[in-house]
């Protein structure tokens, strides 16, 4: 399929446009312009890099690409990011990349999908998260993420029908807000220190299950739909990132 095509049937699926972001969603790097085979990931590292060659790949997926900070202005290219690009253009391969279209998204999103997870019900989507409900204790939602990884949880609130809210990535921001939408759980990847203390004078639980896992979930549903609806094979790589 030819990777233009691809970069606009997605970016029309996922409303890219109505997100401002610190990334180019869609296509980040042009490499063959036929793609056959797809390799995702969260992020955009060598070692995704080099799955994609072992694979005879034509692409990689990923829900962290290249941010505008990874690129300093005025331009110049080194370090990290200079050696993960060389090893790309080396091998010929794209680069494909959807952030905050992809977290936001309610059928193949992020949040969506770490909701459907925790089997929340009565979804109510805000920016960047969503709000449901369940009567699950925080045991019983902790060995719901555990096939994908290990999560902490801090008890703060013993309420027997829980009204969750879900953040993936980077969620300490939101705990005020939480509070003053009667939130009693707090689902997200990665917090602050002064979190914690916020948290307990909130009476909020806290289910944080680190920045990477909590973005397997989206980036793994979007390549399904692809290799569903599109002549495009998509293979998930997951790495041993804990954080």
């Amino acid at each position: 399929m030819d990777i233009l095509l691809l970069e606009k049937e997605i970016n029309n699926y996922l409303e890219s446009d109505k997100y401002p972001d610190a990334v180019k969603n869609g296509l980040q790097i042009e490499g063959l312009r036929d793609c056959k085979k797809i390799i995702s990931g969260v992020s955009f590292d060598a070692e995704l890099i080099l799955q994609a060659v072992k694979n005879k790949a034509d692409a990689l997926l990923v829900h962290h690409g290249i941010f505008k900070n990874d690129v300093p202005s005025p331009f110049y290219l080194h370090g990290i990011i200079k050696n993960r690009l060389k090893l790309l253009l080396e091998n010929n391969l794209s680069l494909f990349c959807w952030h905050l279209p992809l977290d936001n998204h309610k059928q193949t999103g992020t949040n969506a999908s770490l909701a459907e997870i925790f089997g929340l019900y009565d979804l109510l989507y805000i920016t960047n998260g969503c709000i449901g409900k369940t009567t699950d204790s925080l045991k019983q939602m902790q060995t719901a993420f555990s096939r994908y990884s290990p999560c902490s949880v801090f008890c703060f609130n013993k309420a027997r029908r829980h009204t969750v809210a879900i953040v993936s990535g980077a969620g300490s921001s939101m705990l005020e807000q939480c509070s003053r939408l009667g939130i009693t759980t707090f689902i997200t990847g990665e917090i602050k220190e002064s979190a914690y203390a916020a948290a307990k004078e909130l009476k909020i639980n806290l289910l944080i299950l680190g920045h990477y896992a909590s973005e397997m979930p989206g980036i793994k549903s979007l390549g399904n739909y692809i290799k569903i609806n599109y002549p495009v094979e998509v293979i998930f790589k997951k790495n041993n990132n804990p954080f």
